[in-house]
């Protein structure tokens, strides 16, 4: 089954696009149609932070320590 997934609305989100897609499919077209919801440069910026927050963070990141000393976090 082909996911139905809106367009982007940059031109530069398209991978934080496939990322929230595999995600989120399921194989259901319930958002209006499409596979997924069409989501505003605004809500693809927050979903980035949000990605990225949670793999410097994953216990499994050897470098978690380092990319907080780095960032001032700890």
């Amino acid at each position: 089954k082909q996911a139905n997934i809106p367009s982007q609305p940059n031109l530069h989100d398209c991978g934080v696009i496939m990322l929230k897609a595999m995600e989120i499919w399921d194989g259901d077209e319930k958002y209006n149609g499409k596979s997924m919801p069409e989501y505003t440069t605004e809500e693809l910026l927050g979903i980035r932070k949000k990605y990225v927050c949670d793999w410097i963070l994953d216990n499994e990141n050897t470098s978690r320590m380092e990319a907080l000393h780095l960032y001032g976090i700890v």
